[in-house]
């Protein structure tokens, strides 16, 4: 498996924001989280991606424990983006900024970007400033750290679905 989530449970103070949830994804595979505001599915896709720290449980990217060796995992799943993205660029600059953090070799860098961007569902708005970005997309995950891979066990995680613009030209 490629993402296994073992019992994880996040609880603030009385509330239990998520209780004892578990579920495998497999290399290739495609999972996603749907359900009203307020079940826990932001909160999940952050413990996943090592934002928030399990109250209990544990989380299994590529066999590696978000307890136990978080930056592993980071390396899996490439830096999250509320912290990673620098906010006057566009998502692209981000991207490219970052693959360029990672050696991703100049001859393959455009096709892998292309790749990544399709894959997260952004390359219509990749030109967007992030500081623009619907605040839904600013808590998902990108996989920077992934760019010189893209093989299947590169994991992308989002919280939320990709926002489009509206008749307006406003998301």
């Amino acid at each position: 498996m490629l993402v296994e989530v073992k019992d994880l449970a996040r609880r603030f103070d009385k509330l239990t924001a998520v209780d004892r949830v578990h579920f495998s994804i497999p290399a290739g595979g495609a999972f996603g989280l749907l359900g009203p505001n307020g079940p826990g599915k932001t909160t999940t896709v952050s413990m996943m991606c090592g934002l928030v720290v399990p109250s209990g449980g544990d989380v299994i990217i590529d066999g590696h424990s978000i307890l136990r060796e978080p930056m592993a995992v980071r390396r899996v799943i490439g830096a999250p983006q509320d912290i990673a993205l620098y906010p006057t660029l566009s998502g692209r600059e981000n991207l490219v900024f970052f693959a360029h953090m990672q050696d991703v070799p100049a001859d393959t860098l455009a096709s892998r970007l292309d790749a990544v961007l399709d894959i997260v569902q952004l390359a219509d708005r990749q030109k967007d400033r992030v500081e623009n970005a619907d605040p839904g997309n600013s808590r998902n995950c990108l996989p920077p750290g992934r760019l010189d891979d893209l093989r299947p066990s590169g994991a992308v995680m989002r919280s939320s679905p990709p926002q489009h613009p509206g008749p307006s030209g406003t998301s």
